[in-house]
């Protein structure tokens, strides 16, 4: 497998934000597990090996106030979004979420 050095080191920043972020808050591994609702899934963010979804930096955003551009933008943590830029980026990412969960249970049938 490919990986590009672009796309780990954003996945390294964002799992550097999201630590930095929990150690403010005082919260551990289980808590993001718990959020998540998965403690492999935790580890992998936590340790650089997987990305954050947009559906996991909602979730992330809307629990403890970790701002959703420093989650969905890790190569440019600084930069200040708009909030419509937040929240069209955000009703992107559920449309197409709701469009796969969709073709996915039409091909089931």
């Amino acid at each position: 497998m490919v990986i590009f050095n672009g796309y780990k080191r954003a996945i390294m920043q964002n799992a550097s934000t999201l630590r930095a972020a929990m150690a403010q808050l005082g919260l551990g591994q289980k808590d993001l597990a718990a959020l998540l609702g998965s403690r492999p899934r935790a580890s992998e963010i936590l340790h650089g090996k997987r990305g954050i979804s947009t559906a996991q930096a909602l979730k992330l955003h809307q629990a403890w106030g970790i701002p959703l551009h420093t989650l969905l933008n890790p190569a440019a943590p600084t930069q200040t979004l708009q909030p419509d830029q937040i929240t069209a980026a955000v009703q992107a990412a559920l449309a197409r979420f709701h469009a796969l969960r969709t073709h996915r249970a039409r091909a089931k049938a």
